[in-house]
């Protein structure tokens, strides 16, 4: 909203009707602010029936469609919060922009993920000035989609337009070390996510990815159980966070203790593969191979398991750890 309200003011052509000296448009307003209260508490009938009114009163405030697709969008009325998001991108390129995201995000969640691609790299290329923030969105979302060589491009473009103290830097750099080891170069990820966290050091999630990795590539176990602890106060009760304290337990032997976090873990986060394989790895050590197995053979019915777990899974139900 304030990024079109930016562009609509240097082109002096704004079209976002409020008059704060109109009665009409501040109880507009008055509803707006009870759908947002109600919208932040799930009750998404409730906010729309306001978001309504604020629209009877005042329906040339183009801000209040957003609220409301977004309502659509959170209680799985897709059709609807698409149509929404078609008119608003309508209304300059900053809308167009948030409308394109936003619409990518539905095709990702019906499982559409070559045409949210096509779609967001269209809408993107159509920008008429591509600003850092825009950049970072896109490489953001080529990042979670698998297209790591077109992130690193990205997050290379905007490291190299700011400072180190700028608040992008650490996200960016974050961003880009993920990138980097997803594509097998972990030189340059060790290197950018040491620098995410020089930057800014309490970053929980930056601290547990950079940890895991090392735990899984078996070196600086101690330390990385050390920063895990430190994640694990910063950010406790993450299912990940706590699956990865246990997994660098398991991986210095300490099979109690690493069992106790793990078994946490799982009743946090039941249905993911890895947390659940790691699970049964750790009752195999303590010796309950048939629970173990139990576990195994949860994860192969998981949708979200990997094909390269399925087959670590199945030779583990065969010849045990």
């Amino acid at each position: 909203m304030l990024n079109q309200l930016q562009i609509n003011l240097k082109k002096q052509n704004y079209e976002n009707d409020f008059n704060c000296k109109d009665l009409t448009h501040i109880v507009a307003e008055i509803f707006y602010i009870a759908a947002n209260a109600l919208s932040s508490q799930d009750i998404y009938k409730l906010s729309n029936f306001y978001l309504n009114l604020s629209k009877f009163l005042n329906n040339n405030f183009n801000s209040f469609d957003t609220l409301l697709a977004e309502n659509f969008y959170k209680i799985d009325n897709f059709d609807n919060a698409k149509k929404i998001y078609n008119r608003i991108g309508k209304k300059g390129s900053a809308f167009a922009w948030y409308a394109a995201k936003q619409k990518t995000k539905i095709l990702i969640y019906e499982k559409k993920n070559k045409e949210a691609i096509k779609l967001l790299r269209k809408s993107f290329d159509n920008l008429p000035e591509k600003n850092i923030y825009e950049k970072y969105d896109y490489a953001l979302f080529l990042k979670n989609n698998d297209q790591f060589e077109e992130a690193v491009r990205y997050y290379t473009e905007i490291i190299n337009v700011i400072n180190k103290d700028h608040p992008l830097y650490p996200k960016v750099t974050d961003g880009r070390g993920v990138a980097y080891e997803r594509k097998g170069d972990w030189k340059k990820a060790e290197k950018d996510l040491l620098a995410s966290l020089e930057s800014s050091p309490d970053q929980a999630y930056v601290i547990n990815y950079l940890a895991y990795s090392w735990i899984e590539k078996g070196i600086k176990i101690e330390k990385s159980l050390k920063m895990l602890e430190r994640a694990n106060n910063l950010k406790s009760d993450d299912p990940f966070i706590i699956d990865s304290l246990g997994w660098a337990l398991f991986k210095m032997k300490k099979y109690v203790a690493s069992k106790n976090y793990l078994q946490s873990a799982v009743k946090l986060m039941p249905d993911d593969p890895v947390i659940n394989d790691h699970y049964g790895d750790v009752l195999w050590k303590n010796g309950k191979k048939i629970q173990a197995r139990y576990y195994w053979n949860y994860v192969l019915n998981l949708d979200e398991t990997k094909d390269d777990l399925r087959e670590q899974i199945e030779n583990k139900l065969i010849l045990g750890l």
